[in-house]
C-alpha cells in the first residue's frame, strides 16, 4: 500500500458541459487546469470534449452509440430547458 500512496497519481476531470448551454460555458476552452484541485503535488487537467456539440449533435451521437440513456430526460421533466 505505501508504493502505492507514493506513487504519481494521475487525474483527469472529464465534464460533459456545451457551449451553448450558457455565456459562462461558451468562454470554457476544450483542454484547461482545474485550479481549485491542482496544487504543488498534482497537476489535474480540466477536459471539456462535447464544448463545441450543439444539442442535436449530441442526440444524433447516443442514437448512432445505442447506449441507453435515463427516461426522466424524455419523460416527466419534459417541459424543463436542460
Amino acid at each position: 500500500m505505501a508504493c502505492f500512496l507514493s506513487s504519481a497519481v494521475r487525474i483527469l476531470y472529464a465534464l460533459g458541459l456545451r457551449a451553448e448551454e450558457s455565456s459562462g460555458r461558451a468562454r470554457k476552452p476544450s483542454l484547461d487546469v482545474d485550479r481549485a484541485q491542482s496544487n504543488g503535488k498534482r497537476t489535474i487537467p480540466q477536459w471539456h470534449p462535447i464544448i463545441g456539440w450543439d444539442e442535436q449533435t449530441v442526440w444524433r451521437r447516443i442514437a448512432d452509440s445505442g447506449v441507453q440513456y435515463g427516461t426522466v430526460r424524455s419523460s416527466a421533466l419534459s417541459h424543463i430547458r436542460w
